[in-house]
């Protein structure tokens, strides 16, 4: 087979790998394919890169990435469960994996425009899919939070949802020759996601939206001090989540749940924070070990009568908070540093998407532990590789 047929073929692999990432759901077993096609991705790439000869280019963000997960591995050697600690390994396991893949796909990048594209697609039909399933049993909860969400947590279909209707714009934006009937669509998926977000009930999912939105709209505005249409769109993509916020019922019980018991969610949040900080000061230098983290909360947890956290084995909801627990302040500078020399490199090779993935992912993770879940591990893994690590001319930073 030839190096082209190769190509072709790894291509059309990782475009699946990418449409999959929204349908996760063990239920339905969908949970096997997008592990199957990585296994593909790499005996393809493999294969590729033996014959190509091509030499890796490593650089800094292949180190941080996979310097994180072997953060992991070390907590490993003082963590007290170590089934707990060695399950937590295999699921992170794509922070290493999925950036060897992208050294060994050369062409990654240049393509990058397809995965982009099956990403908008996939998230578009499995928002078609929620819609039609929950439509089915149609009651007036059925169209909100988990009873629409089918496939992912709420708060993640919400940061897929919103990180696709960024693509869509950059679309929009850089596509030189567009029509304008391709644009018109594209302005009302925009709009279309902004509805499916609203249906989707994340209040974080809402908040990203319209802080993102408001940096896209005043980056657009500054070039000419002018409004254009464009810019009047992003108005009106504003207000439409702003409305979200406004009238969604989950964000009118958000302060009635401040002041209920603690087996109420919102406040239910703010109590593990604070055991979780407890937890951080019980060893703040190396943690409590890769496997010991929710023993260490649901120990928490008990002293101080929290039994529904107990129960459902509840972690941090918070990934900085989650990660400083487990490896300490050594592991939380490394997460920190997974955003903050991306940053730096882009204050000279701006590129809004690249920007706006990392402040969706940063700022979803102060209220989810989404690196302890597969979908959040995948989704950043990807796209921070194909962002930063795939990138040739980065490899001199």
């Amino acid at each position: 087979m030839s190096l082209k047929s190769l190509e072709r073929i790894e291509t059309c692999i990782i475009v699946l790998f990418v449409f999959s990432l929204p349908f996760y759901n063990v239920s339905l077993l969908l949970d096997k394919v997008t592990p199957f096609l990585m296994v593909i991705w790499a005996i393809i790439s493999i294969i590729k890169f033996y014959i190509s000869k091509l030499s890796i280019h490593l650089n800094i963000f292949f180190f941080i990435l996979a310097g994180f997960y072997f953060l992991y591995g070390f907590g490993l050697l003082y963590s007290e469960n170590l089934n707990a600690g060695l399950l937590k390994m295999e699921n992170k396991s794509s922070f290493f994996i999925i950036p060897i893949l992208t050294l060994l796909s050369s062409s990654l990048y240049q393509k990058r425009k397809w995965y982009l594209i099956s990403f908008v697609i996939s998230n578009f039909t499995a928002s078609i899919i929620c819609l039609f399933i929950a439509l089915q049993d149609f009651t007036y909860g059925n169209l909100y939070y988990i009873h629409f969400s089918y496939f992912l947590h709420p708060s993640y279909f919400a940061l897929y949802v919103v990180f696709s209707m960024h693509i869509v714009w950059q679309l929009i934006s850089t596509e030189k020759g567009m029509g304008i009937m391709l644009k018109r669509v594209l302005y009302f998926v925009m709009l279309y996601f902004a509805f499916i977000v609203y249906l989707i009930s994340s209040k974080i999912g809402i908040i990203s939206g319209i802080l993102s939105l408001s940096f896209i709209f005043f980056h657009e505005f500054s070039a000419t001090y002018k409004l254009s249409k464009r810019t009047v769109f992003l108005v009106v993509m504003i207000s439409s989540f702003v409305y979200s916020g406004v009238t969604n019922h989950r964000f009118r019980i958000f302060s009635e749940n401040i002041q209920k018991t603690p087996t109420e969610n919102t406040h239910t949040r703010f109590l593990i924070w604070q055991e979780s900080l407890n937890v951080i000061e019980e060893n703040i230098f190396f943690g409590q070990g890769t496997g010991d983290a929710q023993s260490a909360l649901n120990k928490r947890y008990l002293s101080k009568g929290y039994m529904d956290a107990y129960e459902h084995q509840l972690n941090a909801h918070n990934q900085y908070l989650e990660t400083f627990i487990s490896l300490g302040l050594i592991g939380f500078i490394a997460l920190l540093l997974l955003f903050i020399l991306p940053l730096y490199y882009l204050k000279d090779q701006f590129e809004i998407l690249s920007v706006v993935f990392l402040f969706l992912i940063g700022f979803h993770l102060l209220f989810e532990s989404m690196f302890e879940r597969f979908w959040g591990i995948v989704f950043f893994a990807f796209f921070f590789s194909l962002f930063f690590i795939s990138k040739r001319s980065m490899s001199k930073v």
